[in-house]
């Protein structure tokens, strides 16, 4: 009985380990440590990724000794502008739209109300603490870093936000990466499963690449709103796994 107690409690009971490894064991033996409880792990992992991405944001867009790299991204932004057709204006502009805020949360809200109809209260911290863990990094970094948006004449209307870093791409891997790590195991075949994990990285480098040829990224935000997106999915697993094993700790063991 106890059993099918623990197995209803949703898949991040286990197979989230398979992601995290051995790590799931140190967040519980870290008893009077910083990942106790998942707020706080979520907390510091707040407070610290807003420092570096803010810090590397800071020093892109002022630094002296980065001249070659702003160069070098405002080339690759107006490479894209010349390679631009009608055809692939609208192709981008829908690629895009699929990462834009209102598809990105219909998304998540949709995964959220079928995992609560199976009772997979875990999963939904997952989610929840992900996308959390993204937006409210992203809005402080962007916020502060106040990066412009390139130079460039732009495919469709940008956004009021400031262009470091992506949230598109951020906000892409880690919603298609929540799911991923929901159905991959689940299934049995390597190859689909592996198919399952590609899924999330096509979507993100769709998106990403789709955000610079329409002018409102600068490459470097893109790879920065990648980095954001996969350490918050990473963060965003490992508190759900230390909730759960903080109500079974004999899985520590």
């Amino acid at each position: 009985m106890q059993a099918s107690r623990f197995e209803a409690r949703g898949v991040l009971d286990r197979p989230v380990g398979a992601m995290v490894d051995d790590r799931s064991r140190q967040v519980v033996a870290w008893e009077d440590g910083p990942a106790r409880t998942p707020l706080t792990l979520l907390f510091v992992a707040y407070t610290t990724l807003a420092l570096v991405l803010t810090g590397v944001g800071v020093t892109l867009v002022h630094a002296s000794f980065l001249n070659g790299v702003r160069d070098w991204d405002l080339s690759v932004s107006e490479w894209l502008v010349a390679q631009r057709t009608p055809a692939w204006d609208d192709a981008m502009t829908a690629v895009s739209r699929a990462a834009d805020t209102v598809a990105i949360l219909g998304l998540a809200l949709l995964a959220c109300a079928v995992l609560a109809l199976l009772h997979r209260w875990r999963d939904l911290l997952l989610i929840g603490a992900c996308l959390g863990l993204e937006a409210s990094v992203f809005i402080t970094a962007n916020a502060l870093v106040r990066r412009p948006r390139p130079p460039v004449d732009t495919v469709g209307t940008a956004p009021g936000t400031f262009s470091f870093p992506s949230g598109h791409t951020a906000a892409t891997i880690v919603v298609w990466g929540c799911l991923a790590l929901l159905l991959a195991p689940k299934v049995r075949s390597r190859v689909l499963r592996a198919a399952v994990w590609l899924v999330p990285v096509v979507f993100a480098t769709a998106v990403g690449y789709a955000r610079v040829y329409r002018g409102m990224h600068f490459l470097t935000d893109v790879l920065m709103g990648a980095v954001l997106g996969v350490v918050a999915l990473y963060v965003g697993a490992v508190a759900a796994r230390a909730s759960s094993l903080a109500d079974h700790p004999e899985m520590a063991s």
